[in-house]
């Protein structure tokens, strides 16, 4: 017996009001939303545990601790180092972009001498967007609040774990009890479509955090070799910005030009850095995504686009970070709501006008 229409309504109400309290929790809900693609991202290790012998509360308390030790490491060994290159890095940029600046108002002045010069243009453009950015100033103000910013942060670091170990030894019960508020007709194709989903965000988190790995070993070997200044912090950034197709790479090699310009005198090296990125482009999108993430769940670089630019603009920072995972969820959830469409009597039937004319036998 199918739903109603007031059941209909009801269910449609009902994810609604979920979608609505998320999004209106906003940042509060960020660290289970962590959490949880971090169980999905650790979910092998965790079985692994659970097959060598070991209980789910144990296999969960070996995976977190793991996670957490790690995460410490790299804060407290890691990102120091990289963050005094960042900064050299940005005070390179913009010195070098000054210069250029310089030559290109020579240039304009050279070749269009009637027009206004090309860094008086660029004052004006900024001196525009003042009244902008002095109308952000409470709100950045209140971002940049020191003591709510400490909280914030010793709430989410201290929260993340605990609801990690809760996720890996308890996501099955998890995923019953939510399968268990579906009419009962629905409730394994929904369990269905739990598993489908988890295992396909898991799977991508894995892939993706592969193939941005790769992208940061690949490029930062190309541009130490190379002898470009900063090379190594310019591949691993290189890297981390792969989880943004296209543009994330195109943002990283402007800035790898930039840096070469000023260091290099001959044109040379420019052409070599734009063959290590156009290759390493090339490698990603005929080898690495297909097998690393996967041909069914890899989403197509401009879904993958305009889900962090919407993102962002819609729900800012904490909406540009959950755009791919939201985005990845929503295409399997689709690809799997069209293969049960295909396969339903809806799709595949043959109605009354339809079949095919009996075949009569050939009579002597």
């Amino acid at each position: 017996m199918s739903l109603d229409v007031r059941q209909r309504l009801a269910l449609v109400a009902t994810v609604a009001f979920a979608v609505l309290a998320v999004i209106t929790a906003g940042a509060v809900m960020l660290p289970f939303i962590v959490a949880l693609l971090l169980a999905l991202l650790l979910h092998p290790a965790h079985r692994r545990l659970r097959v060598v012998g070991l209980s789910p509360s144990a296999a969960a308390a070996v995976t977190t601790v793991a996670m957490t030790l790690a995460t410490i490491g790299v804060v407290v060994v890691i990102v120091p180092v990289l963050a005094v290159d960042i900064r050299d890095l940005a005070d390179t940029l913009l010195a070098n972009a000054r210069n250029l600046l310089d030559r290109a108002s020579e240039i304009w002045g050279h070749w269009l001498p009637g027009l206004q010069p090309l860094d008086e243009a660029l004052v004006d453009q900024v001196r525009e967007l003042a009244p902008s950015v002095e109308a952000m100033a409470p709100a950045l103000g209140s971002v940049m609040n020191v003591g709510g910013f400490l909280v914030s942060w010793i709430f989410f670091v201290c929260l993340v774990p605990v609801v990690l170990f809760f996720f890996l030894r308890e996501g099955r019960v998890f995923r019953e009890n939510a399968a268990a508020l579906v009419p009962r007709r629905y409730q394994d194709p929904a369990r269905n479509l739990a598993l489908t989903v988890g295992d396909g965000l898991g799977n991508y988190l894995r892939g993706q955090a592969l193939v941005c790995s790769v992208q940061a070993v690949f490029h930062a070997t190309g541009l130490m070799l190379l002898g470009l200044q900063f090379g190594f912090i310019i591949g691993l950034l290189t890297g981390a910005s792969a989880v943004i197709p296209i543009i994330g790479n195109a943002v990283m090699l402007s800035v790898a030009l930039l840096v070469a310009v000023a260091q290099f005198e001959s044109a040379g090296p420019l052409f070599v850095i734009l063959a290590i990125y156009g290759t390493a482009q090339l490698i990603e999108t005929l080898f690495l995504v297909p097998v690393l993430v996967g041909r069914q769940i890899a989403v197509h670089p401009l879904v993958m686009i305009t889900a962090v630019l919407l993102g962002g603009r819609l729900f800012g920072f904490t909406g540009a970070l959950l755009a791919l995972p939201g985005t990845t969820v929503a295409v399997t959830a689709a690809r799997w709501a069209w293969a049960r469409y295909t396969e339903s009597a809806v799709y595949v039937d043959i109605g009354p006008d339809d079949t095919p004319p009996e075949e009569h036998p050939e009579t002597a």
